[in-house]
C-alpha cells in the first residue's frame, strides 16, 4: 500500500553537499507526508545526506562513486528531453505512484532542473510551484530557448524565489508579479548566540564551492593580504569544485600551508563545528561575467550570522538583503581584495565589535532568517498543514 504524500519535491537526487536547502524541504516541510522524485537514486556511502521517504528515480541508481556525477550528467543535456529519455512505461509508474500517494502539491528545485516535471503536473492536473536558487534564473534567462521555457511557467501555481534581486530577473522574462514569491531561505537558529573564545589565534573560516561566482581565489588573497598584517590568523576553507586545484595552487604558492587549511567537502555538522571555533566569516561572491552566474542569497551566510560571526562579504545578490552593512558586518565591492582584507585586519585586533557584530547577526537570522519561518511561509504558498503528515 503506497503512504498518503500530499507534498512531492523534484530533485537531481539526494545527497549532494551543497544543497542541504533541498534536504532541509525534504525533511521538514511535511515530515512523513513527502515523496521525492529525482533523476537519480544516489548511493548512500557517496552521499553527504540522506532522507528516509518514498524517491521515484527516472534514472535508476547511480552507479558512479562520485556523489555529484548526476548533477554533471543532467546539467550538460537538454533538460527537455529528459522525460523523452525516459521510457514510456517508466513514466506511466511514476504518474501512477503520484496518485496513488495522493500528491496534492509539487514542488520542484531549481526551475531548470524541475521544468520537465511541470508537465506531468499539467498532465495530472496537481499544482505546481518551481523553486528557483540563483543561477538557475542568472545563467539560463541569457538564453532564448531557456527564457521561452520559463515564460510558460506563468500557468504554474507558482514561482518561489529567495531574494528580491532573482525575482526582479522573472519579472523581466515577463511572469506575472502575482505568481512570484520572495521566501529567503531560512536555518536553525540556537536559542542564544555562541559565545566565541578570544584566544591567541584569529580563526577565519570561508565555506562554498570553489566555483567563480563564490570568488574563492579572491577571498584567498584578500587573507593573503590581512596575514602580511596579522601573522596571527589562520583560515578554514570549505567546499571543492572546479576552482580546488587553483586553490591548492594559491596556498602553496604563497607559502599559507601552516595558516590554510582546504578542507574540501565536509557534511554539515562538521561545518558548524568549524564555525564554533571560528572568530570570522568570509564570502567573496561575484558574478561570472561569461556566464551570467551569481548568487541567490547563500544559506552558508545566513549560518554563520545564526554562529554569532562577523561576516565581511560582497555588495552582490541577495547578499545585502541579509549582511546589515556596519551593523552585523562589512561588505566590499566586488573584486576588492584589499578592501576586504582591511576588514579582516580590523575585526582581527576588535574582539569587541567582532562580539557587537556577530551578536547583531545572529539576531537578524533569530528575527528574520530562521527555517521555522521559512517553513511557515512555504507551506502557507503550498496549502499544507502539517496534521497532513500525521
Amino acid at each position: 500500500m503506497v503512504a498518503n504524500s500530499p507534498l512531492a519535491i523534484t530533485c537531481i537526487q539526494t545527497g549532494l553537499a551543497s544543497q542541504t536547502f533541498v534536504r532541509r524541504h525534504i525533511e521538514n516541510i511535511l515530515p512523513g507526508g513527502t515523496i521525492v522524485l529525482t533523476d537519480f537514486l544516489a548511493q548512500p556511502q557517496t552521499s553527504f545526506w540522506t532522507v528516509n521517504c518514498p524517491q521515484q528515480a527516472v534514472y535508476g541508481a547511480l552507479q558512479a562513486a562520485e556523489p555529484n556525477i548526476g548533477q554533471r550528467i543532467v546539467r550538460a543535456i537538454d533538460r527537455k528531453l529528459l522525460l523523452r529519455v525516459c521510457s514510456r512505461s517508466k513514466l506511466e509508474a511514476i504518474k501512477k505512484t503520484l496518485i496513488e500517494s495522493r500528491v496534492q502539491v509539487i514542488m520542484g528545485e531549481f526551475l531548470d532542473i524541475s521544468f520537465p516535471w511541470f508537465h506531468v503536473a499539467q498532465d495530472l492536473k496537481i499544482p505546481f510551484f518551481a523553486h528557483a536558487h540563483g543561477g538557475d534564473v542568472h545563467v539560463l534567462s541569457r538564453d532564448p530557448k531557456w527564457r521561452k521555457r520559463y515564460a510558460l511557467l506563468k500557468d504554474a501555481a507558482g514561482v518561489i524565489t529567495p531574494d528580491q534581486q532573482t525575482l526582479r530577473a522573472l519579472l523581466d522574462l515577463g511572469l506575472p508579479e502575482s505568481k512570484l514569491h520572495a521566501i529567503p531561505c531560512g536555518i536553525d537558529v540556537p536559542s542564544e548566540p555562541p559565545k566565541h573564545s578570544a584566544g591567541p589565534e584569529l580563526r577565519c573560516i570561508a565555506v562554498g564551492r570553489m566555483v567563480v561566482k563564490k570568488g574563492p581565489l579572491i577571498t584567498l588573497e584578500a587573507f593573503r593580504q590581512a596575514a602580511q598584517q596579522c601573522p596571527n590568523i589562520r583560515l578554514d576553507f570549505v567546499g571543492s569544485g572546479p576552482l580546488w586545484k587553483e586553490c591548492v595552487d594559491f596556498v602553496q604558492k604563497h607559502g599559507l600551508n601552516d595558516q590554510i587549511t582546504l578542507h574540501g567537502d565536509q557534511k554539515n555538522e562538521r561545518v558548524h563545528s568549524l564555525m564554533k571555533d571560528a572568530d570570522l566569516f568570509l564570502q567573496h561572491s561575484i558574478k561570472n561575467t561569461k556566464t551570467g552566474d551569481q548568487e541567490g542569497s547563500p544559506v552558508a551566510i545566513k549560518e554563520a550570522m545564526a554562529n554569532a560571526l562577523p561576516v565581511i562579504s560582497t555588495r552582490h545578490a541577495g547578499i545585502p538583503e541579509t549582511v546589515i552593512e556596519a551593523a552585523t558586518g562589512f561588505l566590499v565591492d566586488e573584486g576588492d581584495a584589499s578592501g576586504m582584507a582591511k576588514h579582516i585586519v580590523a575585526l582581527a585586533s576588535d574582539a569587541a565589535l567582532r562580539e557587537k557584530l556577530g551578536y547583531a547577526g545572529w539576531q537578524q537570522v533569530r528575527d528574520h532568517g530562521s527555517w521555522q519561518q521559512e517553513c511557515n511561509q512555504l507551506r502557507t504558498l503550498l496549502g499544507l498543514d502539517i496534521t497532513q503528515s500525521q
